[in-house]
């Protein structure tokens, strides 16, 4: 019988009534964290393979560390799934920004 360790990583601040203990200023593109949390890891169970999910930022966030670390990626395999569809922008009165494109019109 294996066993499976989870570890779940959210973005600092990103909770409901989660403090920012962080002097660092926000950005979504941002890897560290994860690296840092994947040599942690990778350190203390070296034997064990890594797995990455991302989901929505965290799949931007993931295929960012997985570009920029290349072969030197803590992770044996990753999946990164994103949320595909047309964005409502309020400014745009409702409409899709396909919806808005195919209208030709300029929005101000």
């Amino acid at each position: 019988m294996s066993s499976h360790a989870i570890v779940v990583s959210s973005r600092f601040g990103s909770g409901a009534g989660v403090p920012v203990t962080s002097p660092r200023l926000y950005t979504a593109g941002h890897t560290d964290d994860l690296r840092q949390a994947l040599i942690y890891i990778s350190d203390k169970y070296p034997r064990a393979p890594l797995l990455g999910l991302g989901f929505s930022l965290g799949a931007n966030i993931m295929t960012r560390y997985l570009g920029e670390e290349g072969d030197r990626s803590r992770l044996s395999s990753a999946l990164v799934v994103c949320c595909v569809g047309a964005p409502i922008l309020v400014d745009l009165h409702g409409l899709t920004v396909f919806e808005a494109l195919e209208y030709g019109e300029e929005w101000s």
